[in-house]
């Protein structure tokens, strides 16, 4: 996949003259508690940490031109809420495709029915190709069955209801976010049916792997009514975007006061 990094002076400047803003006003009133519909710049984990679920997707730029649009494929679809996070796979290939387009007039609800619908056909396309590969000869009767036997109920425990941290640097004064990272572990189908036969042999209870997200530039866009507010994904050609904010809401880096932030 092609990497590169969209941050320029221009964007960098409101970006930060927002999280300026924002910190400002996040330690004047410290000791109030403020909900995410009265604060008009939020970062990720600001919203994550909220009791309100929110779906995210992690889409592919299709046209390389660093713009949310309806062409863009969906990798993953995520629901966010309380710091914890749950992803689900989307399968795209020339018997699948999910883009923006396919879900800009759909109901959260709807969202999240095909959310798990494309979970489960990516589980089963992988399952397939490690049947396929077990099918010579010379592997053991006994793996090629355990293949054939995986359960997709079995899996989603591993990348569900994950806690989410997110990583910042600030600038000279300590005081300010000029670069975070969202974090979280998980167990990703595709790494535990490549590492397949590790997985039924040997660890059946697999390590969690860490999953990094750099923030880079905000970005905002509109797919026929609906409106998309996100974060370009630093050497990635991917953004992750959302359509669950309040109107009054703009994105922007988390504070240092946010809960699960820590500077690194």
């Amino acid at each position: 996949m092609k990497k590169r990094k969209f941050i320029t002076q221009a964007c960098g400047a409101l970006l930060l003259g927002g999280v300026l803003t924002a910190c400002s006003s996040n330690q004047s009133n410290s000791n109030q508690v403020q909900s995410v519909d009265e604060t008009k710049t939020v970062g990720f984990m600001k919203l994550a940490n909220e009791n309100k679920e929110r779906i995210w997707y992690r889409v592919d730029d299709s046209n390389d031109d660093g713009q949310i649009s309806k062409d863009d494929k969906i990798e993953e679809i995520y629901t966010v809420k309380n710091g914890k996070i749950t992803s689900y796979f989307v399968w795209n290939g020339p018997d699948n495709t999910v883009l923006l387009k396919d879900v800009s007039e759909k109901s959260e609800n709807e969202v999240q029915k095909l959310a798990k619908k494309q979970d489960k056909y990516y589980f089963k396309k992988k399952k397939e190709s490690i049947v396929q590969s077990l099918s010579d000869p010379s592997f053991d009767e006994q793996v090629r069955n355990k293949a054939k036997n995986l359960n997709y109920d079995n899996f989603t425990k591993y990348y569900s209801n994950k806690k989410l941290q997110a990583s910042v640097e600030t600038d000279s004064s300590g005081n300010y976010v000029v670069l975070e990272s969202i974090n979280f572990w998980k167990n990703p189908i595709d790494k535990m049916i490549d590492d397949f036969e590790v997985y039924i042999e040997e660890n059946p209870d697999p390590q969690e792997i860490e999953i990094n997200r750099e923030l880079s530039n905000v970005i905002y866009g509109q797919i026929y009514k609906q409106n998309y507010a996100g974060y370009l994904l630093a050497d990635e050609n991917d953004f992750l975007v959302t359509s669950a904010l309040a109107k009054s809401t703009t994105l922007g880096f988390d504070t240092l006061d946010t809960k699960n932030v820590t500077e690194e």
